[in-house]
């Protein structure tokens, strides 16, 4: 696992390597591969080594001999491994090939189903949505390279229906994929560095106990109340202060019962109410899968996608850690919803 301080500066380089070469873009064309680095050496007899690196990771390399003839060979890097597993959370930047064009950052999140939802870090609005976000569509992984269709979708919903996106690209698992893209007639390269604090290393608490907790959007008004049994999915129902009750009653034999989620969900500032799904991915990650279904708004339909923790940290004589925040990005195949969840500490129940 490489240290993540590289991530600063493999990004310089992939904005260094902009002006190289221009992918094709015509109808029908493939994209080809931005040159990152090129070496050439001649040795005595006036042959010529060339090595070109794309900004994939392949490289090509052509012996020139000193007739003119040539003959060229293509590898990967002796460390990727196309076909292992992506699963964890990136953070990762699209570079476009036109110079006037601004790079974007985001958290990329990677199920180990292949499942991939992405948030850009292009902006903070917390009323609806935070950023701009891609969903997969598809993830095909072969021993020469990865590819993976998306669909991005505008930060509130503005424009029209989301835009197709398609990246090619080498993987070497728990550290870098890296390859081009294709975005309408946007063209350019990406990487995107794997970052290991998503990693679990405890059993989640969801696998333990039953667990009551309370997030907020925007203001202390809405909520959206949390509850977890063993066994069961975790459900999430919008709520607010005066609904969250008692986390748990005692029966009849004296032992503490979880009570249920409450029965009428009530809306947030935007009008609307969810009612919610949070399921585990894998216990290796922090990473969930999250259910939506949206009423009485004109958000409302039924959406899925993944969440992820942040800030994790622990509590003195709490069985287990906790986390400051939850991001999260939705879709339902023509809208998305993405935003971040703060927990409540003063409402914190387990």
């Amino acid at each position: 696992m490489k240290n993540l301080s590289k991530f600063s500066l493999v990004i310089i380089m992939s904005l260094a390597f902009l002006a190289c070469k221009q992918p094709s873009t015509g109808a029908g064309a493939t994209v080809v591969d931005e040159v990152a680095s090129v070496e050439s050496s001649t040795d005595a007899s006036g042959n010529t080594t060339t090595t070109t690196t794309a900004a994939d990771g392949r490289i090509t390399t052509t012996i020139t001999s000193a007739d003119g003839t040539s003959v060229t060979t293509v590898a990967l890097p002796a460390d990727v491994d196309n076909t292992g597993s992506a699963a964890g959370v990136w953070r990762g930047v699209f570079t476009p090939s036109d110079s006037n064009t601004q790079a974007t950052f985001y958290k990329v999140m990677i199920s180990p189903s292949n499942r991939v939802v992405m948030l850009s870090e292009s902006g903070s609005s917390l009323e609806v949505q935070a950023s701009d976000m891609m969903s997969s569509t598809s993830f095909a992984q072969t021993s020469d390279g990865i590819t993976i269709n998306l669909e991005e979708y505008k930060k509130e919903n503005a424009g029209a229906a989301p835009e197709d996106v398609e990246i090619v690209g080498n993987l070497t698992p728990k550290d870098n994929i890296k390859g081009t893209y294709t975005k309408g007639a946007e063209t350019g390269s990406f990487i995107f560095i794997y970052d290991p604090i998503y990693e679990n290393d405890e059993q989640p608490f969801f696998y333990t106990q039953d667990s009551v907790w309370s997030l907020s959007k925007t203001t202390r008004a809405e909520k959206y109340e949390v509850v977890h049994v063993i066994g069961e999915s975790v459900g999430m129902v919008s709520t607010t202060n005066d609904m969250l009750g008692a986390p748990f009653s005692i029966d009849e034999d004296g032992n503490n019962v979880l009570n249920p989620l409450p029965e009428n969900a009530t809306a947030d500032t935007q009008g609307c109410v969810y009612d919610s799904n949070i399921s585990i991915v894998d216990p290796n990650f922090v990473i969930y899968n999250i259910t939506m279904k949206v009423t009485d708004c004109a958000l409302a339909g039924e959406y899925t996608g993944l969440a992820t923790l942040e800030e994790r940290f622990s509590l003195e004589d709490h069985p287990h850690d906790h986390y400051n925040f939850m991001t999260f990005g939705v879709s339902d195949g023509s809208r998305t919803i993405n935003n971040r969840l703060t927990y409540n500490l003063d409402w914190l129940r387990t």
